[in-house]
């Protein structure tokens, strides 16, 4: 567990918060970090006004064999007494809705990391990009062993969410443009312009989506993504006033699945 001083005012949140970087696949990872959490609350050794707030950043599907596992896991948090829980949508989920809403044709999606996604439900992508009937009987096959319960998770999803001065995204945001003017693809996907800025933003960010080797805390943004599947290190901020004190599992990655 590290602790560190949050940039002025960024961390002056009035509620208990804990937010989860990328999970890629990891159900291991994330019922251990839970569990680490739930450990953490324990030791705080007082009640809240309010429940804690958690808040999951996205890519919770994808790389790892547990997709399916994953999205149980969430489903039984967001059911949970013990916390307020929000699950944002990470570019990975909108892959792979548009896999199954027939926006694309699964090809890429699956590239990046979609073809475990699709194991873990027990559906088999073709080999060959080529293959369009094969295709089409992925997404056929993927549609009819999805439960109902995982399609509502992934359908309502979250695109970001402010919490007094914290706005919580899976990517970032583009600069210089207004929070209600941000597109879908910026807040899924924006790398470059977003990490190599510089500007003060209305509320201070707390993303992932780009790996980093440890939690990357700058003067207007945290980055959370500790690249889980391939380190075995998922983390966790807990914010409470003007500290942030980082959670981290400590696992040996497992083996790449198929790609």
């Amino acid at each position: 567990m590290n602790t560190l001083m949050f940039p002025t005012d960024a961390g002056a949140a009035l509620r208990l918060i804990y937010a989860i970087g990328d999970v890629h696949g990891r159900d291991d990872l994330l019922a251990r970090l839970i569990d680490d959490i739930n450990a953490d609350l324990a030791d705080l050794g007082h009640s809240f006004a309010q429940r804690p707030l958690l808040v999951l950043l996205g890519d919770y599907i994808d790389r790892g064999r547990q997709s399916h596992l994953v999205l149980d896991r969430l489903i039984a948090l967001r059911e949970s007494p013990d916390f307020e829980t929000h699950v944002l949508l990470g570019n990975h989920e909108a892959a792979l809705l548009d896999f199954i809403d027939g926006k694309a044709s699964g090809r890429g999606w699956a590239r990046f990391g979609g073809r475990a996604t699709m194991e873990s439900y027990g559906v088999l992508a073709p080999l060959r990009d080529d293959d369009d009937a094969g295709w089409g009987d992925a997404r056929r096959a993927l549609i009819a062993r999805i439960p109902a319960g995982h399609m509502d998770l992934l359908r309502g999803m979250e695109l970001y969410l402010i919490e007094q001065n914290l706005l919580f995204v899976h990517a970032g945001i583009r600069p210089g443009v207004p929070l209600y003017r941000q597109s879908r693809e910026d807040l899924l996907g924006i790398r470059g312009d977003f990490l190599d800025s510089t500007e003060a933003y209305s509320h201070f960010i707390v993303h992932g989506h780009t790996p980093v080797e440890h939690p990357d805390l700058r003067s207007t943004r945290l980055n959370l993504d500790t690249g889980a599947y391939m380190t075995g290190r998922l983390t966790a901020v807990r914010l409470d006033g003007a500290f942030s004190t980082f959670l981290t599992t400590n696992a040996l990655a497992e083996a790449p699945s198929p790609a």
